[in-house]
């Protein structure tokens, strides 16, 4: 039973983004969850309900095609009646060159990450069996840790 204990503490602190985390390697995992639970999950299929887990109640999402937008609520109804629903499947995929993370710290102790990547979106029409490339875009995402959680904070879409 000793033993059961530290693999349980272990096995957890693996599958979920770990609030204390500090080494470069864990928070770039962390950022790979976040970016999985935000873009495979809610945008690619769908799944709005994720968002309401990691979307700060004050977001502000700046878009260099279609202006700000300010608050979870909003951009929540923006997902659910774009993307989700187009009348082609829209997906996002992280460019080869994957995320850069930047840990914030406030006497050593982290408060939030900043994440910068590049993505591209297709279209997949039905009765077509190639997708097709939409648009090209760079994003920076501040996600500020709020009691022991990551939330999305600040949104830069940008370079379209």
């Amino acid at each position: 039973m000793k033993s059961f204990v530290p693999l349980l503490i272990l096995a957890v602190g693996v599958l979920s983004p770990v609030a204390n985390a500090s080494a470069p390697d864990d928070l770039t995992a962390i950022a790979h969850k976040l970016d999985e639970m935000l873009f495979d999950q809610a945008f690619n299929d769908c799944d709005t309900d994720v968002l309401t887990q990691i979307v700060a109640d004050d977001l502000e999402f700046f878009h260099d095609k279609s202006g700000k937008m300010s608050g979870k609520r909003s951009f929540i109804d923006s997902i659910e009646s774009g993307i989700c629903d187009l009348p082609y499947k829209g997906t996002r995929q992280l460019s080869e060159a994957g995320l850069t993370v930047y840990p914030l710290r406030k006497n050593e102790e982290l408060y939030g990450l900043i994440v910068q990547g590049k993505h591209e979106f297709f279209a997949k029409y039905d009765g077509k069996s190639e997708r097709e490339k939409t648009s090209t875009a760079n994003f920076m995402i501040y996600w500020e840790l709020q009691k022991d959680k990551w939330m999305m904070k600040r949104v830069f879409s940008y370079n379209h």
